[in-house]
């Protein structure tokens, strides 16, 4: 039974996490592009028998009101490095564990990294709790 870690912080809801969590454990190879301080990413990583594959730079658009509104921690000099070093905190047994790997990232760069790593392997799955916008993901699959 999938135990929600509520100390990480995050937007989703007790049920999407759920649900994450029961599809990862169908899945050998995630992908997940954007993952904040890593909620999402610990549902993940319960459920999944294999890798996550987690991306995320930790740039957000600060001329965005929803950003500023949400994402006020990195408005500061150094508040980039302290939401990272926070995620890779919460992260940090899966990824000594070797289930988890950190691409810092813009999601059209991880994807072109991930290309040759996942070439004979496609992921299971791929979550995208980023930009959403249809310009975007159009990018990513090219």
């Amino acid at each position: 039974m999938y135990v929600i870690d509520r100390k990480i912080e995050g937007m989703m809801a007790d049920v999407e996490l759920d649900w994450l969590y029961e599809q990862a454990t169908k899945c050998k190879v995630i992908v997940e592009i954007g993952n904040w301080k890593g909620l999402s990413t610990s549902a993940l990583l319960e459920g999944c028998s294999g890798t996550v594959f987690f991306v995320d730079p930790h740039e957000h658009s600060l001329s965005d009101p929803l950003d500023v509104s949400y994402f006020p921690q990195l408005a500061g000099p150094d508040g980039r490095l302290r939401v990272r070093n926070e995620m890779l905190t919460n992260l940090d047994k899966y990824i000594k564990a070797g289930k988890a790997f950190f691409i810092e990232a813009r999601s059209i760069e991880a994807a072109a990294l991930l290309r040759p790593v996942l070439q004979h392997r496609s992921p299971d799955m791929v979550f995208i709790d980023a930009d959403r916008s249809e310009e975007h993901t159009s990018e990513l699959q090219s």
